[in-house]
């Protein structure tokens, strides 16, 4: 089985409790589950045994600023390479970074850790309450912590959750002998000692422990205070040290690797901090079974219990902090006990393995989750109004959903696909707009991106997406081309049109084109070129119920499209008068039903024909698709005698078929792949009135012979149902489907 590959994201792997916490993770969590690597977006501050004993690969940024663009393009192609299933991020600015970056590199598992609450400008809580929305979780050390992001920051609950804080129990076993040497080497004797373990900076306010040094040394003199931190204000605070007098007495240490025997050394270890989570240090403490005098900060209660662990004091009280410190050290049996059963209670509640379990088990949760649904951004002419393109991507936008438990994200185009108008009319222009608010808004949450649209669509703000969708936000993006002549489209672009859309389309992962046709056409500049054919939906596959269809002794015929020239619909009215002239003194009867939004002036070409056979023609104009589908069902055969350039498989001719209709229709493009002459319908000369109604009279004459058409029409348009072209186009776009037709 295939390990879950985890990323850690730190600012570095030395120094505070968030940095021990990410490095006790590298080193803590199962490596027959897991493959991990880190990224130190600072300084890793680690020697080269350290860095070669956790095991993992590390990348190291080296960044100086809260931004850094050239270490963020680094981290990211780096993501893009090792593919990690779970970006995990600690402390403000690498959290910020790492997890936008995870978002470019499509990540399935994104997770922000919160170790404190520092104030935060309103930029940092505007771009935190975003990357939250697309975070798959965020962690909170304590239960304080995660109160407040909710209420300052305005997180969402339902993202949060807490995992506190543990310590490696082994590595701070109280040892007597340990103590002796290492108080020999620091040259502190049996003088009372206090530990700060800190880094020197705002959050610990050490002004405030110097401070009540001075007071505490004037009551003990003998005092030592040990401070093992470095910081960015080291320097000021030595000054400080040295303005208050207190010489010798305090010892600023620096960074320090040997935590564990430092606590061994010390009597007690104090904390001065304005703001806090719940620090390590102070659990390193009480591991140590030494008391802890603290400031009540954050979940600092939550560790420590007043009175039985330690002393709580009020933060910024130099005087009541030093009080407590002379306390704990002129009564060392109450020392001693509070030491002990702060051991007893970190054994029981914030050990490393706890805290490695749990995480590890939400990592299992969230990447199962993560890969058992796809998240899938479908830009189309969906929702109404329903003709066309419309309906092929209704139906995969429900199979999709239903079928598969899909994720589904729609952005309606159709505003966007103004025939007739220019790209650069105002209309256009604010539709596009719009249509790119949307983008932007729903890139970051998805998976995978699906543009399906007309030719001029396609190309212009189809390549557009692709290339923004797989370039800047690394997403998995395709386009579907409704349209059965891209290929005469595309060759009529310029050359800087053309160039365009081949870097656009060299983007998508895959170009999904009606026709072979079409596909031959374009693969020599478009190798990602796929056939995807139209499709519809089978209603089970059966004839629509009695009392629909003509008897034997008539036929109804159905036109359904753009009623216009390109169509046929002038040759279709007037095959008609033919056809019936033919048939009239046979007693054979039809009828012509037409269906569709009016194009041009076509029918007033032939309105004396309309007058003529105005009990036998009917004109229904636009009407909604279920209506379409009714008036589909009460007729024989489809008639489509199309001369437009564009046709490709026209979606009206495989829903009659799968409907169990024939069809007759114009031998013309990609036509003829779909409608065999003779088995599932008629094909005729495009522009013929006479082929065309000798096409109509041969389907009306032979009832037992149009049935069997029906039969084989209903068997190609099986070809063609949503279930069995579906996972063609999504196999093709990568995103994960299984096909469900029935045999």
């Amino acid at each position: 089985m295939r390990r879950i590959r985890v990323m850690q994201v730190i600012d570095q792997l030395s120094g505070g409790g968030a940095e021990k916490v990410a490095k006790d993770l590298l080193t803590g969590i199962d490596r027959q589950r897991f493959e991990l690597c880190a990224c130190v977006t600072r300084q890793s501050h680690l020697t080269r045994s350290e860095t070669a004993a956790l095991g993992v690969e590390l990348l190291c940024l080296g960044r100086r600023q809260r931004f850094d663009a050239a270490g963020f393009a680094r981290l990211v192609k780096f993501m893009r390479r090792w593919k990690p299933d779970v970006v995990h991020c600690h402390k403000v600015g690498s959290n910020s970074l790492g997890r936008l970056a995870a978002l470019f590199a499509r990540v399935p598992v994104i997770i922000g850790h919160e170790h404190t609450m520092p104030g935060r400008s309103i930029v940092q809580r505007t771009l935190d309450r975003w990357l939250a929305r697309r975070t798959s979780l965020v962690l909170a050390c304590d239960r304080v912590l995660a109160q407040e992001l909710i209420a300052r920051e305005g997180l969402p609950a339902n993202k949060l959750e807490v995992v506190a804080n543990g310590v490696d129990l082994s590595r701070f076993q109280p040892d007597a002998g340990r103590r002796s040497a290492v108080r020999r080497a620091l040259g502190v004797g049996e003088r009372p000692v206090v530990g700060v373990f800190a880094r020197l900076e705002a959050q610990k306010d050490v002004p405030s422990m110097l401070a009540a040094a001075k007071l505490v040394l004037n009551r003990l003199p003998s005092t030592v205070f040990l401070f093992a931190g470095d910081g960015p204000l080291r320097a000021e605070l030595e000054d400080r040290s040295r303005s208050l007098g207190l010489g010798d007495a305090v010892r600023f240490l620096g960074f320090r690797r040997d935590v564990p025997e430092l606590m061994q050394a010390v009597d007690l270890v104090a904390l001065s901090s304005g703001w806090e989570g719940l620090p390590v240090s102070i659990l390193e403490a009480m591991a140590s079974s030494k008391p802890v005098v603290s400031t009540r900060v954050g979940s600092v209660a939550d560790a420590v219990l007043h009175g039985e662990t330690g002393l709580l004091v009020a933060p910024s009280s130099p005087s009541e902090l030093a009080d407590a410190l002379v306390r704990l050290l002129t009564n060392t049996e109450i020392a001693q006990a509070m030491g002990q059963a702060g051991r007893l209670r970190v054994e029981r509640l914030f050990s490393l393995g706890a805290m490695v379990e749990r995480i590890q088990s939400m990592y299992l949760r969230l990447v199962s989750s993560a890969v058992t649904k796809a998240r899938v951004l479908l830009i189309g002419p969906y929702p109404p109004p329903e003709h066309g393109t419309s309906i092929p991507f209704r139906l995969l936008a429900e199979h999709l959903r239903q079928d598969n438990a899909c994720e589904v994200r729609i952005l309606n185009s159709e505003s966007g696909e103004k025939k007739g108008k220019s790209l650069l009319s105002v209309a256009v222009i604010s539709a596009f707009a719009r249509l790119m608010t949307g983008f932007l808004r729903e890139v970051g949450r998805s998976t995978h991106i699906l543009v399906y649209g007309s030719q001029r669509f396609a190309a212009t703000a189809g390549a557009l997406f692709a290339f923004l969708g797989r370039r800047l936000f690394g997403k998995n993006a395709s386009i579907y081309i409704q349209g059965g002549a891209f290929d005469r489209y595309y060759s009529s672009l310029d050359r800087i049109s053309r160039a365009l859309v081949n870097l656009g389309f060299g983007s998508a992962r895959a170009v999904g084109v009606q026709t072979e046709l079409v596909r031959a056409a374009v693969s020599r500049h478009i190798p990602n070129a796929v056939t995807i054919p139209n499709w519809t939906s089978l209603s089970g596959g059966a004839w629509p119920v009695a009392g629909g269809r003509s008897p034997a002794a008539g036929c109804r015929f159905i036109f359904a499209g753009d009623v216009n020239r390109d169509k046929g619909v002038v040759e279709l009215v007037a095959a008609f008068d033919c056809a019936y002239s033919w048939l009239k003194d046979s007693g054979i009867g039809v009828e012509l039903c037409i269906y569709g939004p009016l194009r041009d002036d076509a029918l007033a070409e032939v309105a004396p024909l309309l007058k003529a056979h105005a009990e036998r023609i009917s004109v229904h104009g636009a009407v909604a698709h279920e209506r379409l589908v009714a008036g589909l069902g009460r007729c024989d055969v489809l008639v489509l005698p199309t001369r437009w350039h564009s046709e490709g498989y026209p979606g009206v001719i495989i829903e009659a078929m799968s409907l169990g209709l024939p069809a007759i229709a114009t031998r013309f493009r990609a036509i003829p792949e779909l409608v065999e002459d003779g088995v599932n319908g008629l094909l005729c000369v495009p522009g013929d009135v006479e082929s065309l109604a000798g096409c109509m009279v041969r389907v009306a004459t032979d009832p037992v012979g149009r049935a069997e058409m029906g039969l084989a029409a209903l068997r190609t348009a099986r070809r063609f149902d949503v279930r069995r072209v579906a996972p063609d186009l999504c196999r093709a776009a990568g995103i994960p489907i299984e096909a469900s037709c029935p045999a």
